[in-house]
């Protein structure tokens, strides 16, 4: 501690120090050592750490944290593993950089001065932090800012040659004489031939002296290798013994073992040995790593694939061949691999057994980016598009849409990848489109938060790039599935809105106008035309493209298609068709999926009374609703026929995987039937065909006596929409947080608390804030104060307190103020409700506010007033009182996911009078609004902290500039009530309401509560 440190105090009156800061600050003080396996560490804790540990335990406010390579574990803590059974001592494992791997290729990219990839680097091995940095240093040791051309083979030659060249000048050899590279093979070939994964110190040494490595002190390079980490040194049984510090390099050296001492092909064969569950060489039991390697290795030092020295027989019914062969693909390129040679083994091998499969279309989601990769996303779109639907989702989208994150790995990894912003930016326009066609192929999948997860990950991927999208439209407007096409569209739309960089709207825009909208019969499908026309409409409004009346009129509803035919089918020549008799035992069980179609399909009074699907009566009638004079019943079935006859429903296909998918709920099956499927698309083509052809009533007057009759927008009211590919998610590490109030005079007597007005939270702390030192007052907060749970008294008839405040900020005409502020002193808004925030709800997306022409179907007061409205007291009394008019600051924007409540989101916003007042634009962020210089002046903080309580803060400037530039004031009303309740949940017989007037005088908020006992 003196030579270190500079302390001058023995052990304990350091440990005591620190306790009593941790104490003080109420949290524990970190002591944290690492590499206790380093150098001589591991013989030094062995003996000492129980000792030093236990001093510790003598301070509960110093936390000590060691970290202990996994290989040493057992060795150092072996005095610790009681203290371990008893969890005394906590071991975590470290899993490198597996749940932030992003970061730490940015943090190693940035150290080592590398520019950021042109496609993805879509390597689990970057999860361990030794394969990141020798990938590092090898990069930094190239010329070349070409990605494709990686290759393992050299990249380990490289990392060997950096050590070789140091340890060569410390030797004092010539480093040409690869003496590290030539005593690393040695060692690995020997670990081979005993079936080993390790070998004694003992006869390492005897290996290193067989080499005749001339005026070497054996003992001293070998421990100059372990100082390296090459290799590392391990008690096994009191022994020493030796073992490659990365697993890879004993694999790697191991392969080139074997391949440096073929012969001649033949012989090779001979020493090889083959079944159905192993591979040996001379008699010696291959690894799968090791048969990795040799696959990678061969076809570079050959032109003989690994799999091709075995017979047809051989190669076909042995699974390691085929993992071998899936996990050389990524180092593979055009250059070294041959389709053609290759696809007969695929087919045979890999494609008839279900596990490999899966490896192997996950290793396309690997290689997908790589333009010069012959297995990348061209190859996927080539061997997808060649399937019609039905039978592309029988082998295709059934196995993606398995409810397992870890079967595809390197797939979620993609999309994730595809997500940050810093890594996408850096790729080539080819390998972006790459990308985009491998994602987009997800779009199939009945997996909903996968489905979710790659459209929201397509939407940041062209963000900027709307010349790929236009690309990509042009790629799956052929191909036969509604369900991907639509939320390609869809992701094109949220990356438009997201966008700053137009360059290619002109060529997408022109596109979707001649080949959507301009042909003889537009997309039946609603979404496809929803978000196709607002990709138009946004380009246009914002100047981007130009659009004659015309054009304008043809990419808006209604459109042409084929009208939904007049005559449609019965119950009965439905049942007659698809229907399956349960009483039929020679038809297997899986056929009766059809059946499920026709039950989830049937509408409230469809078949009888009482007998409906769910998907019949809540989705497909709800949504038909306002469409008049219509047989919803009959158009149901008319969508069951096109559930089979158009889009190829098939029990034979499908019902196996369908049958497997089951939920009590229709909003949490996570992984929907194929006939679910199937039924969206058919509501989506339904809906499509009536609306061009008949006219819904006006929403807003469905409950009038004078229903209108209108054209349906297209969009909304109903809306279909199921997904906001515009909301952009903050980053974690984006903390605006601001201090929250605390309260903690709860009592014990609950009639006493519920009335008393003492050691309230003062009004003023809820409205004024204080972030990075600029002053922010609240438009619209809610927050809520419960007492910390008891011990034991967790059980919902435990007693029950809660006080919860709600804010919101009005403008007020500056003619008008004095009046207002004068009348509403003194009245209890819980009574006389002050006009509150209106809510939209799951219509429109976060960035088609507001702009977007949907916003005029809310100009009707039906679905909320956001202009000017009275403040009406006494409402319900023959003789109201009107106060005056406000002008609410806030609304609420809400999506409650509609499929996926991952999906879901609500934001505090401030209205349009504010939006336009103000020039805000939105932020890249969802719930933040930024000026001309992108600075932030309006943000909900409850997306950018750690509190998820509403609370929508303005910049006090900008308050000023919205108070000036409208000839307003800003008022603040304050309401907030105490609740009790006692065991039995009976409520106290009286409770305080406190109502609130707040604004500025001066610049000084001023302003007082009013307690009322109700």
């Amino acid at each position: 501690m003196q030579d270190e440190l500079r302390l001058y105090c023995n052990e304990a009156e350091f440990l005591g120090a620190l306790n009593t800061i941790g104490q003080i600050q109420k949290e524990r003080v970190p002591i944290i050592i690492d590499a206790l396996n380093e150098g001589q560490g591991q013989k030094l804790w062995k003996d000492t750490l129980a000792g030093f540990i236990e001093k510790f335990k003598k301070y509960p406010w110093v936390a000590l944290i060691l970290s202990i390579r996994s290989e040493y574990k057992d060795n150092i803590l072996t005095n610790l593993t009681s203290d371990i059974a008893k969890n005394y001592l906590n071991v975590v494992k470290h899993k490198g950089f597996e749940t932030n791997i992003y970061q730490a290729i940015q943090s190693f990219f940035d150290y080592y001065q590398l520019a950021f990839p042109t496609e993805p680097l879509m390597l689990n091995e970057f999860k361990n932090p030794l394969f990141l940095k020798i990938f590092c240093e090898y990069r930094k040791s190239t010329s070349s800012s070409i990605y494709d051309d990686i290759d393992i083979d050299k990249i380990f030659k490289k990392y060997i040659d950096v050590f070789n060249e140091k340890i060569s000048e410390k030797f004092e050899y010539r480093k040409s004489l690869k003496y590290v590279e030539k005593y690393l093979l040695k060692i690995a070939e020997t670990i081979f031939h005993t079936n080993s994964s390790n070998i004694k110190y003992e006869e390492a040494l005897n290996v290193l002296a067989s080499l005749n490595f001339r005026n070497i002190n054996e003992n001293l390079f070998l421990q100059e290798l372990i100082s390296v980490h090459l290799l590392m040194s391990n008690q096994i049984r009191g022994e020493e013994v030796l073992t490659f510090s990365y697993e890879k390099f004993n694999d790697y050296f191991s392969a080139q073992a074997i391949i440096n001492n073929i012969e001649d092909i033949n012989n090779f064969k001979n020493l090889l040995k083959i079944d159905n569950d192993t591979i040996t060489y001379s008699g010696k039991t291959i690894s799968q790593g090791v048969l990795g390697f040799l696959s990678i290795l061969l076809p570079l030092r050959s032109n003989f694939e690994f799999f091709e020295i075995f017979s047809e027989n051989d190669r076909f019914n042995n699974h390691l061949l085929g993992d071998a062969f899936i996990d050389s693909l990524y180092w593979r390129n055009n250059k070294n691999f041959s389709l053609t040679k290759c696809k007969r083994f695929i087919y045979e091998n890999i494609f008839k057994n279900d596990s490999l499969l899966k490896k192997f279309i996950d290793m396309q989601y690997k290689v997908a980016g790589k333009e010069n990769h012959p297995l990348n996303a061209n190859q996927l779109y080539r061997c997808l598009s060649k399937s019609n639907l039905a039978i592309r989702d029988s082998y295709w989208t059934t196995v993606i849409s398995e409810n397992k994150y870890n079967s595809f790995p390197a797939l979620m990894d993609l999309i994730e990848w595809a997500k940050q912003k810093g890594f996408s930016e850096s790729l080539s326009h080819n390998s972006r489109l790459l990308i985009a066609i491998a994602i987009s192929w997800i779009l199939s999948s009945t997996y909903i938060q996968l489905r979710d997860n790659a459209t929201i990950a397509l939407a940041r991927l062209l963000q900027n790039n709307l010349d790929v999208a236009e690309k990509l439209i042009k790629h799956f407007i052929v191909i036969d599935d509604p369900y991907i096409f639509e939320r390609v569209l869809s992701a094109s739309y949220g990356a438009l809105l997201s966008s700053s960089y137009y360059q290619g709207i002109d060529k997408l825009c022109y596109f979707l106008i001649e080949d959507l909208f301009l042909q003889s019969e537009v997309y039946p499908n609603v979404l496809v035309r929803d978000f196709a026309r607002n990709i138009i409409e946004y380009s246009h409004i914002h100047k981007l493209i130009e659009c004659d009346l015309k054009t304008l009129e043809r990419i808006r509803p209604p459109y042409k298609s084929i009208p939904i035919p007049a005559i449609l089918p019965t119950n009965e020549e439905i049942d007659k068709k698809y229907k399956i008799e349960y009483e039929n035992e020679s038809i297997p069980d899986f056929y009766l999926e059809q059946n499920t179609i026709l039950s989830s399909m049937t509408t409230e009074y469809g078949r009888s009374v009482g007998w409906y699907g769910d998907f019949g009566r809540y989705t497909f009638q709800s949504h038909l609703y306002d469409w008049k004079n219509i047989d919803v019943d009959k158009l149901s079935n008319y969508a069951v026929e096109l559930i089979f006859e158009k889009y190829g429903y098939d029990a034979q296909k499908h019902g196996k995987f369908d049958q497997q998918q089951y939920s009590d709920s229709r909003f949490l099956n996570t992984v929907e039937r194929i006939g679910k499927k199937y039924q969206w698309l058919a509501m989506y083509e339904v809906v499509a065909r009536l609306a061009d052809h008949t006219q819904i009533t006006d929403p807003a007057t469905r409950w009038n006596d004078d229903k209108k009759q209108i054209w349906y927008n297209g969009s909304i009211e109903p809306s279909f929409r199921d997904i906001d590919p515009s909301f952009i998610s903050p980053n974690k590490s984006d903390i605006r947080e601001i201090e929250r109030p605390t309260y903690n005079d709860w009592g014990n007597d609950l009639e006493s608390w519920a009335v008393s007005t003492a050691n309230l939270i003062n009004s003023k702390s809820l409205i004024l804030n204080s972030y990075q030192n600029n002053e922010w007052f609240s438009l619209d907060r809610h927050i809520a104060f419960r007492p910390e749970k008891k011990l034991g008294k967790e059980d919902i008839l435990s007693e029950y307190q809660s006080m919860w405040y709600t804010v919101n900020a009005y403008l007020v005409k500056e003619q008008d103020f004095k009046n207002v502020v004068k009348k509403l002193k003194n009245k209890n808004f819980m009574d006389n409700r002050m006009p509150e925030p209106v809510r939209r709800y799951n219509n429109i997306f976060n960035l088609e506010y507001y702009w977007s022409p949907l916003l005029k179907i809310y100009e009707s007061d039906y679905y909320g007033s956001t202009d000017w409205q009275e403040i009406e007291f006494n409402r319900g009394i023959r003789k109201k009182t009107i106060i005056g008019k406000v002008y609410l600051c806030s609304e609420r924007h809400i999506s409650e996911g509609i499929k996926n409540h991952d999906m879901s989101y609500h934001i505090s916003a401030p209205t349009q009078l504010l939006h336009e007042t103000l020039n805000l634009k939105n932020d890249q962020f969802a719930g933040s609004w930024v000026n001309d210089n992108g600075e932030v002046v309006i943000y909900d903080e409850s997306l950018y902290s750690n509190n998820k309580e509403t609370n929508l803060l303005i910049r006090k400037d900008y308050l000023e500039i919205l108070q000036e530039k409208t000839g307003c004031r800003v008022i603040w009303t304050v309401l907030s009530e105490k609740t009790a309740m006692y065991h039995s949940r009976k409520s106290t017989e009286k409770r305080l309401n406190i109502s609130g007037i707040y604004y500025l005088e001066n610049d000084v908020l001023v302003g007082e509560d009013f307690y009322f006992i109700a």
